[in-house]
């Protein structure tokens, strides 16, 4: 078979492009900035976790071991700003704002879980006085 008479087969000019490119090749797996068959890549992780909800963001391909920086997400970041106070227990949040908690405003508190389920008792006891008073009303 005569070189160059299959028409699948590369040309000579793109056999000779790729001889000249295999050196740097052979650095660049040696060195580790490139990985052969096999080679392990880097997955797709969040970097970052919300200080209030626990969503996580900001996502980049890094190892594994990548620890998550504590940060705040686009929808509670706004809510902060807006002067309410985020008051956290382990997986559950609430935005409260009140004029006793003016010095607090825009801050993330974090309390124990018998301070959140007071908070969250007194809230849905206001909620039932303030629907019982609309009810009356009407």
């Amino acid at each position: 078979m005569i070189f160059g008479s299959d028409p699948d087969a590369p040309s000579f000019g793109t056999l000779r492009k790729l001889h000249g490119m295999l050196p740097s090749l052979a650095k660049d797996l040696a060195s580790g900035k490139m990985k052969g068959k096999g080679g392990k890549l880097a997955k797709t992780r969040p970097r970052k976790m919300c200080r209030v909800c626990c969503k996580t963001f900001d996502l980049a391909a890094c190892p594994d071991d990548t620890p998550l920086t504590p940060s705040l997400c686009d929808e509670c970041e706004p809510v902060l700003k807006d002067g309410y106070v985020a008051i956290v227990s382990g997986d559950k949040f609430a935005f409260i704002k009140h004029e006793s908690l003016t010095d607090l405003g825009g801050t993330v508190q974090h309390v124990s879980i018998p301070v959140f389920e007071q908070f969250q008792a007194k809230f849905e006891a206001a909620v039932k006085e303030r629907q019982k008073d609309e009810k009356g009303e009407a």
